[in-house]
């Protein structure tokens, strides 16, 4: 199985995607290799960003979106699994972030992701401005009126030069839940502090698909570029990091060329001329 991450590791910082990149995962599909993009974006935005392109999503086998709540198979696409908060836990979060007033969102279940509550404490958060206005018709503030059933996800957005230790405050105020950090897709220097149910996670999506297929994680290779992708890279039996991801994850993982330089392509190469080294049986 090969598992990429999409925004900084496939897309380009110019929102185009390499050929040789998508030329070298059709490749691995056509010799039965499983494909998987795993992405932080709902799969909204995702199908949004290959419409922009103008690329249809055939060189996919499946996709973990919403870093790892759901998991959609092609080319029949279909949901095959989701994850969410109940509707006490998500109140819960919000409560305790708009007591330490911290701007958040509050995502609605999968597949209805792009809609979202949120609370605004900040005339200075420009990311979360910038989020709000983007998705301006999906969106309303969070009222004592508001309809929450069941949520995907809360992201709480900390701006650029935000205090380090609120960070450490959401990780252990929010311990019962899955804390995940990545850095803002919109301005590339906001931090998202994601929180799911403990069960969600990219590795652990992907660990799921893995048994599903019936396919050893040590045939699997994931590559990546932030700090949402750790916990698969470390997971995956053969992983490799885009050069423009922050220093302290590039010490943890090999390193491959940018998102613009052809990471993707590079670190399929190094991977399948690896192959060798593997027992003499089927990768799936």
């Amino acid at each position: 199985m090969f598992i990429t991450d999409f925004d900084g590791t496939l897309l380009k910082t110019d929102s185009s995607l390499c050929q040789n990149d998508i030329k070298e995962i059709r490749k691995l599909k056509k010799s039965g290799i499983t494909t998987v993009v795993a992405t932080g974006r709902s799969l909204y935005s995702f199908d949004l960003a290959l419409a922009k392109i103008g690329i249809k999503p055939d060189f996919l086998d499946y996709l973990i979106f919403s870093t790892g709540a759901g998991i959609l198979s092609y080319p029949d696409k279909r949901i095959i699994k989701a994850s969410g908060l109940a509707k006490k836990h998500a109140l819960n979060i919000s409560r305790f972030l708009e007591k330490e007033k911290i701007d958040h969102m509050i995502h609605n279940e999968i597949p209805y992701t792009r809609e979202f509550l949120y609370k605004k404490f900040s005339e200075k958060n420009h990311d979360f401005n910038a989020r709000l206005q983007l998705y301006q018709n999906f969106c309303s503030p969070l009222s004592k009126n508001s309809v929450i059933k069941k949520s995907t996800q809360v992201i709480a957005v900390l701006p650029p030069g935000h205090d380090i230790k609120i960070q450490d405050k959401i990780v252990k105020g929010l311990s019962f839940f899955n804390i995940i950090k990545t850095t803002s897709p919109l301005d590339n220097k906001s931090i998202w502090m994601e929180i799911f149910p403990k069960n969600v996670s990219k590795s652990m999506a992907a660990s799921w698909l893995a048994e599903k297929l019936d396919i050893k994680k040590k045939y699997i290779l994931s590559v990546g570029n932030d700090y949402n992708d750790e916990d698969l890279l470390s997971w995956s039996g053969s992983s490799f990091i885009a050069e423009n991801a922050p220093l302290e994850l590039k010490n943890k993982f090999k390193i491959v060329p940018s998102n613009d330089c052809g990471a993707v392509k590079t670190a399929i190469k190094n991977w399948t001329n690896n192959f060798s080294q593997y027992e003499t049986e089927s990768f799936t």
